[in-house]
């Protein structure tokens, strides 16, 4: 980690961290890097993308989620990692909504950012971890470990 890289503290450990090349007073509109989430001991990171784009989304979702106005569509009733997966494999009995000619899964509202081997969802005040076998864990206040259940 370098000294111009932006911290996101979860807990003494655990760690979101937008890792920077150049200093923050020269980064543009169009800069790319790497969002990195360090948790139990592991490191998962994103491709480099525009970070404008990824604050943007982490801005809304924190804001929502701050004011209790991120709660889980009533149809999410088990993991969310877990049925992002069945999303992707398109199994049937999840919940679509519409958004001008568009049919998306309710449960892309939460997703915050993503990488080869990780989703990250912030709903509530809550962000949880997937990796591709399903959940890994919970970040909160605390910290809960889940493994794979499938």
């Amino acid at each position: 980690m370098n000294k111009n890289s932006i911290i996101f503290p979860l807990n003494e450990s655990e760690r979101i961290v937008i890792a920077l090349e150049e200093p923050f007073d020269v980064v543009h509109c169009c800069y790319q890097a790497p969002i990195i989430l360090y948790f139990e001991n592991n490191k998962y990171s994103s491709k480099n993308d525009v970070i404008r784009y990824y604050i943007e989304i982490f801005i809304v979702l924190l804001s929502k989620a701050l004011n209790n106005a991120l709660e889980l569509h009533d149809s999410i009733k088990k993991d969310i990692g877990y049925l992002a997966n069945e999303e992707l494999q398109n199994k049937p009995g999840l919940v679509y909504k519409k958004t001008n000619t568009i049919a998306s899964w309710v449960g892309e509202d939460y997703s915050l950012w993503s990488g080869d081997d990780f989703s990250t969802w912030l709903y509530n005040d809550k962000l949880t971890l997937r990796r591709a076998c399903g959940t890994i864990g919970s970040l909160n206040n605390f910290i809960e470990f889940k493994p794979c259940g499938f």
